[in-house]
């Protein structure tokens, strides 16, 4: 699966692109990584953002306390999600 962090534009958002296991655990170790906090797997959910016409693929917001921080091209099993209109 890959994550990549929200970003201004599409380009600077893939230059962030990494490869990880589609588990909550390794999201959550790079969440913490990444965005440097206190975080719980409680803390993140996903939903499902749109198809991508410019990737050719599904994209999958990340949020952590309702706050998008990213995408990745899959759900995650054990993730909530929520509905964010």
């Amino acid at each position: 699966m890959l994550f990549r962090e929200h970003r201004g534009t599409l380009l600077e958002s893939l230059k962030t692109n990494i490869s990880i296991e589609p588990t909550k655990e390794a999201l959550l170790v790079v969440l913490k990584d990444r965005f440097m906090g206190e975080i719980e797997a409680k803390d993140i959910t996903m939903n499902f953002y749109g198809f991508d016409k410019r990737l050719d693929e599904d994209v999958y917001s990340v949020h952590i306390n309702n706050n998008i921080v990213g995408f990745t091209n899959e759900m995650i099993a054990g993730i909530n999600a929520r509905d964010f209109k």
